[in-house]
């Protein structure tokens, strides 16, 4: 009886994930090999590289919750890898297309590349990963100078998952896509590259009706083009850059994040038109938490951020989002969840703030005496008001008070994104208590924007 227990409990104990992490079909992850490692990114995977990362940092990760994923080349030579001069000269190739300082390794010799592989993965594990992303191991599809056979790039590719696996690591198939249904028993994951934009997502179904997780990137596809589809297929799909640096934009957050955006729009107008740098803008959303533990950051640099509620905050965009088509806009709270959206740059996006928050009706002025701008105390013909917007460089704008250009007699900016306009009313001017206040740039010609009013006497 005694030795069917222990026979059961070795049982028990060789199955496939019993003793190795393994991400579950819904698992959010940030994949970047290029730049510091963003660890203000909330996720449930990092994917970094191998050779690159300190048991430090995989440590670290640890710390916030993640689980770490070694990313190293199985298929080709890289020259400037500390193991390099293990490979000897037989098993290289032809150069990696787009890569010329790679080479395709000759896969069929195990008995060279083997012991090199185990000994990269011996490294993985004894840093700290949890699982291993082996990379270009579609060799056989490849022009790689050897006459490889999809039998071959078999039987490599389970040598590698059996490698990994006993050495407690879990293993995803990168790319490879015709021979996932011989392979997708063998592998715990799968890691694809750009399936949506070449129409071949469908052949990464068996892993999801495994209950396997699979990972895509799209570098061309804006997310609005892949997305839907890919949270139909229960993908974790992110837009990365080809670069593979921390820029990122996730099709869903990570199930765990109790933060969302819902809209950014400029403070003023409260339109979403883009972002300015400079720019004052509202967030709304949930789960924002208390006044002053919210984080804001464009592209990962630090944004003045004030949140007034769990819902609402405002933000100012940093100078150094200028010149960019787009920028990630990132929410943390505490560190301990994430919100992301793509929002585009834009030159310039002016508007002057009203009253009562809406950004129409109203506009928020000063009558030259200092009193507030109300339908029951106006400002009269020659007299000057002072205004406040944002969304420009105040230098730039003219002010049309009732259809008329006004005299700007002080244009500066002001605290927390903002810029302040001191103008004389014309005298020529109609009084009434909804005069229209409409905003132009030198620059851009006659393009007026109007959206508030004042109140003129006679």
């Amino acid at each position: 009886m005694k030795a069917v227990l222990i026979l059961g409990l070795l049982l028990i104990y060789s199955l496939p994930g019993a003793d190795r992490w393994i991400p579950s079909a819904r698992t959010s992850w940030q994949w970047q090999l290029q730049g510091e490692i963003d660890q203000s990114i909330s996720a449930e995977m990092f994917d970094i590289d191998l050779f690159d990362s300190s048991p430090q940092l995989i440590a670290a990760l640890h710390a916030k919750g993640s689980h770490v994923t070694c990313y190293m080349s199985a298929g080709t030579f890289e020259p400037w890898r500390t193991d390099a001069a293990q490979f000897s000269a037989a098993v290289k190739g032809a150069a990696v297309s787009g890569w010329p300082d790679e080479r395709w390794l000759d896969i069929r010799r195990l008995d060279v590349l083997g012991p090199i592989i185990e000994a990269r993965l011996d490294l993985c594990r004894s840093k700290g990963f949890d699982a291993v992303e082996p990379d270009n191991v579609d060799a056989y599809t490849n022009k790689s100078g050897f006459p490889l056979t999809s039998d071959d790039q078999l039987r490599y590719n389970r040598f590698l998952a059996d490698a990994a696996h006993a050495r407690g690591l879990s293993v995803g198939l990168k790319n490879d896509l015709d021979q996932i249904p011989q392979l997708v028993s063998y592998f715990d994951w799968a890691l694809n590259e750009q399936c949506f934009q070449f129409k071949e997502c469908e052949t990464l179904l068996p892993f999801v009706k495994a209950g396997k997780a699979v990972f895509n990137a799209e570098y061309k596809l804006e997310p609005s083009a892949f997305c839907p589809q890919a949270n139909g297929y229960n993908f974790n799909s992110l837009r990365k850059k080809l670069e593979l640096d921390a820029w990122v934009i996730p099709c869903r957050e990570p199930a765990i994040a109790g933060l969302a955006v819902g809209s950014v729009v400029n403070a003023a107008s409260m339109l979403s038109n883009g972002v300015v740098p400079g720019q004052a803008l509202r967030v709304s959303g949930q789960g924002f938490g208390p006044p002053g533990q919210l984080a804001a950051s464009f592209d990962g640099v630090p944004a003045i951020t004030l949140n007034w509620s769990s819902t609402q905050a405002l933000v100012i965009v940093p100078a150094e989002v200028a010149g960019k088509p787009e920028t990630v806009f990132r929410l943390n709270l505490s560190e301990s969840g994430s919100s992301t959206i793509a929002l585009a740059v834009r030159a310039s996006d002016p508007a002057i703030y009203s009253t009562d928050g809406t950004g129409t009706g109203q506009a928020s002025a000063l009558n030259e005496n200092g009193s507030a701008n109300t339908p029951g105390n106006g400002a009269g013909r020659g007299s000057v008001v002072t205004l406040w917007g944002t969304g420009a460089t105040p230098e730039s704008l003219q002010v049309w008070i009732g259809g008329i250009e006004a005299q700007v007699l002080q244009s500066v900016s002001a605290d927390r994104g903002a810029f302040k306009l001191t103008v004389r009313v014309p005298q020529a001017i109609d009084a009434g208590t909804a005069v229209p206040v409409a905003l132009s740039e030198t620059s851009r010609g006659d393009i007026r924007v109007a959206s508030v009013t004042l109140t003129i006497t006679p």
